[in-house]
Order: structure tokens, then sequence, then C-alpha cells
């Protein structure tokens, strides 16, 4: 019953980002949204930092310790294990959603916040369907439901809205401090 239910939320969340409903979660009521570009770039930073730990890095063809961990319970069947860490990184993917949604405070940073959001949440997909696939041992539904979902598209969206935004006057992009992207 817990696998047709979590398959239910994968499908509604499936059919989420299919019709272009995401936007970035709200930020926490104490938590401000970005009003420049410093702290666009701090709160980006932070959502990325944790995209980076919870599946790692899509260019790089990368995972994260936390994903090669889910990859290995997945391919051993621990359901147990896979569920635990699969959570963990949801939880990391809200954090940075919540991130997001500060950054998108800051008119031109908004349109890369929202198409990271998208990201995000077809990550999320990512690792529900590699969490549902653990009692087969199914390592290739989690890339079959990304690729579904349109993960490398909105991939894509992301980077181009990223390269998009336009920079107050005199300002360069500002690398983050954790990962390889500049802001």
């Amino acid at each position: 019953m817990r696998s047709a239910s979590v398959g239910a939320a994968a499908l509604a969340l499936l059919m989420c980002i299919a019709v272009g409903c995401s936007q970035a979660a709200p930020p926490a009521p104490s938590t401000p949204a970005a009003a420049s570009h410093d702290q666009f770039v701090a709160a980006a930073c932070a959502a990325f930092d944790e995209l980076d730990a919870a599946i790692g890095n899509l260019d790089a063809n990368t995972g994260s310790a936390l994903s090669k961990a889910l990859d290995s319970a997945v391919s051993s069947g621990d359901v147990a294990t896979a569920n635990r860490l699969a959570d963990e990184s949801i939880a990391r993917l809200e954090a940075g959603r919540r991130q997001l949604a500060v950054a998108g405070g800051w008119e031109p940073g908004r349109a890369m916040a929202t198409a990271s959001d998208r990201f995000f949440l077809v990550s999320e997909v990512l690792v529900n369907a590699k969490k549902d696939g653990a009692a087969t041992r199914d390592i290739q539904s989690g890339e079959a439901a990304f690729e579904k979902a349109g993960g490398m598209e909105a991939w894509h969206g992301m980077l181009t809205a990223a390269g998009a935004i336009k920079l107050p006057p005199g300002s360069s992009p500002k690398p983050c401090p954790n990962v390889a992207v500049q802001l």
C-alpha cells in the first residue's frame, strides 16, 4: 500500500511538472527575499550546495556521496536504507527550493530561481523513482523517471536562465564557494 501512495505522489509531481506548475517554494516567514545581487548569490549558492549534496553534479556526471549510497542501497535491494537515504535527499532538495524562493526575490534572478526550482522538482522525481526501485533492485528506474519528467530540459532551462541574468552595472558574476557555479 505504501508504494502505491508513493507512486501516486510521484505521478502527481510528474503531472505538476508537465503542466508547468512549479513555483519556487515560499521562503520561511522569517527569511526575507533577496533584494540585491549579493543576497541572490548567497541564496542561490546555498540552494546549489543542497543540490550537490543530494544528487551531485550533472555537468560532471558525478553523483554525491548521498546519491551513490542510495544507488548502492537500491542495487542491493535494501529498501529500508533506500527509503532513509531518499528521504534525506528529498529534504536537501526541499531546503534548496526554500533557498531558491529567497533568491527569486531579486527580480533579475527570478527566472533562474524558477527554472532551478523546476530542476530541483525533477530531481525529486529521480530520487523517488530510485527509492521505489529498491524492492526490485531496479537502478534504472530513476533515470527513466528523470528523463520522462523532462529532467534534461529542466537542466538546460536552468542553465539558460542563469546565463540570461542581467547583472547590476559594474557587477560581474560571483562564484559560489562550494560548487562550480557563477552567478
